[in-house]
Order: C-alpha cells, then sequence, then structure tokens
C-alpha cells in the first residue's frame, strides 16, 4: 500500500472531492437560520404582551366607567329623593329643611377610609343668565338703561376680578345685535341662544380654565325658565356685581348686600315673596333684576 502526501502552500486548504465542497458553502446557514427564528418568536411574544396589557387596560376602563356609571346614578336618585322633601315650591333657598338634611345626612354617613363624598348644592337661579343679556326688541328709542345692559356690567366686574378680557362683554352685545339668517321657510330668525355655559365660551373662545372661574356665577337656561336672579340663593359676588353695576370696576358689596347675605342664613326667616324683596331692596336702581 502506498500512501500519497502532498503539500499545499502555506495558508491555503486543500480540499478534495464534491462533498467537501457543498460543506464549505453552507457554513453559517444555520446561524442565520436561529437567528430568523429567534426574531420571529421576540415578535410574537411582544405583540402577544402588547395585546394582554390592551385587553388589561379595556376591562380595567370598563370597569371604572361602569363604577363612575352607577356612582353618578346614586348621586341623582340621592338628590331627587331629598328634594322630593321640599315643601315649599314658591321659593327656593339654602334654609329649607330638604338642604339641612342634605348636610346631616352627608355629614353623619359613615364611609371607608378609601371612600369620600362631597354633598354640594348650585342653585343656577342665583346666577346671571346669560340668554337674559340680549336686548330686548323695543318699538320706541329709549334712554332708559335695560336689565340686559346692567347684566353685562355686572359681568363686567366679574371678568375683571378674574382677570378675563372684558371686550368679550362688548361682543356678546354685538352677538345679540346681530341678523341671524332666515329659516328655511323665509320667516324672520332669531340669534340662538346660548344652551351652556361651554357653548359660550366656544362661542367667544374663553379658556376653560377661565370658563371654570365663572361656573359659580354664570349660566345658560331659557330666559322663560330664568328670567330674574333668586336673591336667597345667589352669591355675594352676584349681588354685588348687580346691585352695584355702575361702579364698574370696583362693584362693592354695600349695606343692601350684607342684609341680604344675614337673611339667605336665616333658617327662620327666609324671603318668601316679591313683597320682602321690594321692601329689602327699597330705594335700589336695579331691584327688578
Amino acid at each position: 500500500m502506498m500512501v500519497e502526501v502532498s503539500k499545499a502552500p502555506r495558508g491555503r486548504q486543500v480540499t478534495r472531492g464534491s462533498g467537501g465542497a457543498r460543506l464549505a458553502d453552507e457554513r453559517g446557514v444555520a446561524l442565520i437560520i436561529v437567528l430568523v427564528i429567534v426574531a420571529l418568536l421576540t415578535i410574537t411574544v411582544i405583540e402577544f404582551t402588547y395585546s394582554v396589557q390592551i385587553d388589561q387596560h379595556r376591562t380595567r376602563n370598563a370597569l371604572h366607567a361602569l363604577q363612575a356609571q352607577l356612582l353618578a346614578r346614586s348621586g341623582i336618585n340621592l338628590a331627587e329623593g331629598f328634594l322630593m322633601l321640599d315643601d315649599e315650591p314658591q321659593y327656593d333657598a339654602y334654609s329649607e329643611d330638604w338642604w339641612l338634611q342634605l348636610k346631616q345626612f352627608c355629614s353623619e354617613l359613615q364611609l371607608d377610609e378609601t371612600m369620600r363624598i362631597r354633598c354640594t348644592v348650585r342653585d343656577e337661579s342665583g346666577q346671571i343668565n346669560l340668554n337674559n343679556t340680549s336686548e330686548p326688541p323695543r318699538k320706541v328709542q329709549s334712554q332708559a338703561v335695560t336689565a340686559s345692559a346692567v347684566l353685562r356690567d355686572a359681568m363686567r366686574c366679574m371678568f375683571m376680578r378674574r382677570g378675563i378680557d372684558v371686550e368679550v362683554v362688548d361682543k356678546l352685545a354685538d352677538y345679540w345685535q346681530q341678523d341671524a339668517p332666515p329659516n328655511p321657510d323665509g320667516t324672520p330668525a332669531q340669534v340662538p341662544a346660548f344652551g351652556s355655559l361651554e357653548d359660550f365660551g366656544a362661542t367667544f373662545g374663553i379658556p376653560t380654565e377661565q370658563l371654570q372661574q365663572l361656573r359659580g356665577v354664570l349660566t345658560a337656561q331659557p330666559r322663560a325658565l330664568l328670567p330674574r336672579i333668586n336673591i336667597n340663593t345667589a352669591p355675594p359676588e352676584v349681588l354685588a356685581a348687580v346691585v352695584s353695576a355702575e361702579k364698574v370696576p370696583e362693584c362693592p358689596p354695600d349695606d343692601v348686600v350684607e342684609k341680604i347675605i344675614e337673611r339667605q342664613h336665616d333658617t327662620e326667616n327666609p324671603i318668601k315673596s316679591s313683597g320682602e324683596v321690594t321692601g329689602l331692596l327699597q330705594g335700589v336702581a336695579n331691584a327688578n333684576i
């Protein structure tokens, strides 16, 4: 038997046969396949994890939405139950029994440490109704100061006090004086009233944070529903602004406003009739408002 030995130059590999050539060409293919499989598995796991997280968020949001809906409904039912105790439909005041019983109920209610309840009542009839700031049509020109002008002057006091652009009040007056497009049948149309405080803010570009500051003193209700301001529930700022509307921008409270506030806190002697209002506001120019 003879053995043949061949020498190759240094650094050069000699491979004999077709099988050895294939192995040299396929070297590293397995590593690429493994990397592709790992990448696909990684994408699949990430997608699955993301889907699970989305489902968890959806479930949590649905649960919170249901809880909020039930809480809101329970609050409405609670308010309706106490309002049924109102046995004096001729007037509304914070000194009535239904409100006093509601305050007592909330103060004595036993709650868990993780729970809280807030009982508040905001009578919108004690606020300035934006839809009452429109000038009524008059057949004869008159120099008399209208109720709508007094309300707009009162709004100027409130806007100045909060740093809100007072030009909005002037734009409000122009808004009511504009010509509304006619109805589809050709009949004259009226300028649309404000449906909400948000509607008013969107019309005149009032930022949300400034609009929130006005929520306790302004409202937007049909004129027929709230034609005047409820003297029993009006905040001191509203009373002072209306009574002293001609003293813009100060609109300071006076003795009349202090007397009204005293009557508001008198649970035994609320203001029940228009005659009492007339007597209490004797000599006040804006008493009709």
